[in-house]
């Protein structure tokens, strides 16, 4: 290998590792907060392993998995208050409208949402989600992957987050 090709490498090398790390502040806020499900903060909820809370009021985590444990936790207690079909679902975690808690308005598309989760599920709207069957890895995946415009897990680290004691 010649000095060019040598120097070529070393300014690739360090292009990716500016792109892996130092671009972090570009990557979408659900990635970046390790919050991949965007879950808003609120004061009742001491999600385990929180930092903190962004500008926009969404949940900063130490880790990611602590985040797709938390979105697992929360479809948990939607199955607990009768929130059971995959429409019924998506339009709680993601309501047409709502004020953040500082009463900021935000307007969500519940339906392109649903619609979204369907086709990477290739589940109909009434279909009911089940731990037991594993049916959380690929509705978290869908979730995550409309969030963040992409889904940078893989369903084996899925899979362990959401088996996570906390």
């Amino acid at each position: 290998m010649n000095s060019r090709q040598k120097k070529f490498l070393l300014i690739a090398g360090v292009l990716m590792l500016a792109l892996t790390y130092g671009a972090r502040k570009y990557w979408p806020r659900g990635l970046r907060n390790n919050n991949p499900g965007n879950i808003r903060h609120n004061p009742a909820n001491n999600w385990y392993g929180m930092t903190g809370q962004d500008r926009d009021g969404f949940v900063i985590f130490g880790d990611p998995a602590d985040g797709i444990d938390a979105i697992g936790e929360i479809i948990d207690s939607y199955q607990r208050r009768g929130i059971w079909m995959l429409r019924n679902v998506i339009e709680t975690w993601a309501p047409g409208n709502g004020k953040d808690q500082n009463g900021k308005a935000y307007t969500n598309s519940t339906e392109a949402y649903l619609s979204h989760v369907m086709q990477l599920t290739g589940w109909q709207a009434a279909h009911v989600p089940q731990r037991t069957e594993g049916d959380y890895v690929g509705l978290v995946k869908a979730i995550i992957t409309h969030e963040n415009g992409r889904n940078p897990y893989s369903d084996e680290f899925i899979a362990a987050s959401l088996a996570r004691p906390t």
